[in-house]
């Protein structure tokens, strides 16, 4: 994580860099990670993260029923 020192300030993302406000360490910047797209639709070692995202999904799906049913 770098610390940023620089008259203008910049939140957002360029390329693959973030740049935020942090309330301990202020303006920092730090390079996106995690896994892709790929490696969780067909590695075994994201089932879970799979099923998951299929119970979230559907939860969310009759979250939609629900409030559009009452409005």
């Amino acid at each position: 994580m770098a610390k940023m020192n620089t008259i203008i300030p910049m939140s957002g993302s360029v390329g693959n860099m973030s740049f935020y406000n942090d309330k301990q360490h202020g303006w920092v910047s730090r390079g996106k990670g995690g896994p892709s797209k790929e490696q969780i639709k067909k590695e075994k070692n994201f089932a879970s993260v799979r099923k998951n995202n299929t119970e979230f999904g559907r939860a969310s799906t009759y979250n939609k029923l629900l409030r559009s049913a009452f409005s």
